[in-house]
């Protein structure tokens, strides 16, 4: 599996291979990705961290939310067949 930065830096450089038209010397001085490292790297990591940390909690929320939506269906059917024996 490609991290995060891995897949920006492949992300950024497949982007300056599709500007390649522009002269090297624009991309560089206006640019400068491929020389450049990546200064807030730590930052996109913490993000990309929260982010997962942010969609595993959802994950368990829904899957807590279908639980309990699964066992309300059960006791609405119990108590349906409690009225109509009740009824009979």
């Amino acid at each position: 599996m490609i991290n995060g930065e891995e897949k920006l830096k492949k992300m950024l450089e497949e982007l300056l291979d599709e500007i390649g038209d522009y002269p090297n010397a624009v991309l560089k001085k206006e640019i400068g990705l491929k020389s450049r490292p990546l200064k807030h790297s730590n930052q996109t990591e913490k993000a990309l961290s929260s982010v997962q940390e942010s969609v595993d909690n959802m994950r368990i929320c829904i899957k807590y939310l279908l639980f309990d939506l699964d066992a309300t269906r059960r006791e609405n059917l119990y108590y349906k067949k409690l009225l109509e024996d009740k009824e009979t």
